[in-house]
């Protein structure tokens, strides 16, 4: 999750049997639902249940790779990004359209919606 952007269908999948392990469906059988997944969701200082939120987890965790690349422009990871992604003149490895890494693009998905 810290590495790529999840597709939907993924977050959907995981979201679906997180909700399905917290009502206790099985099956076919359906329970009636207590909470919504929006409460269930919300961070519990809110009044939620702290059940983390897949989607804004995974930009987080791509968002902090971000952070490291920007705040410690001297450490070794940093020159490696941009030796191989040439941030300053971008060439294909960097750009955004399709044939570009996935890792950045993962990244700057991430830190463009933080």
């Amino acid at each position: 999750m810290s590495v790529i952007k999840f597709p939907k269908w993924a977050i959907n999948a995981i979201n679906s049997q997180m909700a399905r392990f917290f009502w206790g469906n099985v099956g076919d059988q359906h329970k009636y639902h207590l909470a919504n997944w929006g409460l269930i969701t919300r961070r519990k200082e809110f009044g939620g249940l702290g059940v983390p939120n897949i989607k804004e987890y995974n930009m987080a965790l791509l968002a902090s790779w971000g952070k490291r690349f920007f705040n410690n422009p001297d450490s070794d990871w940093s020159k490696l990004l941009l030796y191989k992604y040439r941030v300053n003149s971008p060439n294909l490895l960097w750009a955004k359209s399709e044939g570009g890494s996935t890792f950045w693009k993962s990244i700057t998905w991430a830190m463009a919606a933080a």
